[in-house]
């Protein structure tokens, strides 16, 4: 896996470059419309991704699918930015990474909610609220299933957890106890 400052860096630069929310959804559709034809074209895959190949001859092979597909000129100068750098290869991780960099350039917080079961629609709206006006801004919430938890929450943003699960209660227990 690529390094994540080196993702981040060209998430970055693609997100600067990028002038309202209308343009970043289209160049996000565009980036992902030409991520899934690369990884359905085995050839095209094989010559773009190889590190044996030098990037000058990459860069005519991208050419030739970009004119032949209607790409934006941004995001055909993205392609080849990342072909002339030999780092096509890390588009699925920008991918991954942008909507997150994107709000947050917005001054939006992006939070991760664990849960054992589905929040109900009330729960989650009654959660958004309430991160909202502890966080005073526009959030985002990704919603994922933990099996693991007994019960409770455990919210991340960025590197920071709070765990507010049943099982971290237990594990909090369990450390006071083994401290006397």
């Amino acid at each position: 896996m690529k390094s994540k400052t080196l993702i981040r860096r060209y998430s970055l630069g693609l997100i600067q470059s990028v002038e309202d929310q209308r343009e970043y959804e289209s160049v996000f559709s565009e980036l992902k419309n030409f991520t899934d034809f690369l990884y359905s074209q085995e050839e095209l895959k094989k010559v773009l991704l190889s590190p044996f190949i030098p990037a000058a001859k990459k860069l005519p092979v991208l050419e030739n699918v970009l004119k032949k597909q209607s790409w934006s000129q941004k995001v055909s100068r993205y392609l080849k930015l990342l072909t002339k750098n030999n780092r096509v290869e890390i588009l699925p991780s920008v991918l991954e990474v942008l909507p997150q960099l994107w709000n947050e350039s917005k001054g939006v917080s992006t939070f991760e909610i664990f849960s054992a079961v589905a929040l109900k629609e009330e729960q989650k709206k009654r959660l958004k609220e309430r991160l909202q006006r502890l966080e005073n801004n526009e959030v985002v919430l990704k919603y994922k299933i933990d099996p693991n938890l007994i019960g409770g929450l455990r919210l991340k943003r960025d590197h920071t957890v709070w765990d507010v699960s049943l099982k971290g209660d237990l594990h909090r227990i369990k450390e006071k106890i083994c401290e006397r």
